[in-house]
């Protein structure tokens, strides 16, 4: 009896795992780079990140940011670092390529999440840093949530 992965031959098995990797078949002298997202590939994608418009103080919210590579990259870490009224959000991405040189043919998205608090009441601003692929910069994305403690919940009930 022949062994199989998932219903499939073992000799068709890397080829299955190529594809469910996006296609990308790197030597094993790949370099693996952590790198600073890309956030638009032109000037039609800057609208790359989502924050909800209100928040309590106090309270954990996601912050969803894409960011575009090249189909031999992978999802990396979301680092955010938030003080008093201001977040960051920077996505990262590993790109992995041959040490050989040579590189990787078409585009992937990655969808990050990162985890916002803020302890204290006002607008807040949610900023996200990333690459444009459209000029080559370092850009930075802003978007305000207002966050409301106790005090203005209960006062906006009477």
């Amino acid at each position: 009896m022949k062994a199989s992965l998932f219903g499939a031959s073992l000799h068709a098995a890397p080829l299955a795992l190529a594809l469910a990797v996006g296609g990308c078949v790197l030597p094993t002298d790949t370099v693996h780079e952590r790198r600073i997202g890309t956030l638009d590939l032109d000037n039609s994608s800057k609208s790359s990140f989502v924050v909800p418009p209100t928040a309590e103080v106090g309270e954990e919210f996601l912050v969803y940011v894409t960011t575009y590579a090249t189909s031999c990259a992978r999802q990396g870490d979301t680092k955010v670092t938030v003080t008093g009224l201001r977040a960051k959000v920077i996505p990262y991405d590993v790109e992995l390529r041959p040490a050989s040189g040579g590189g990787c043919g078409g585009m992937q998205r990655f969808i990050h999440s990162g985890t916002v608090r803020f302890d204290e009441a006002g607008e807040a601003r949610v900023v996200v840093s990333g690459w444009s692929g459209s000029t080559g910069e370092l850009i930075e994305l802003e978007k305000t949530v207002i966050v409301g403690g106790e005090e203005s919940s209960s006062m906006n009930a009477k």
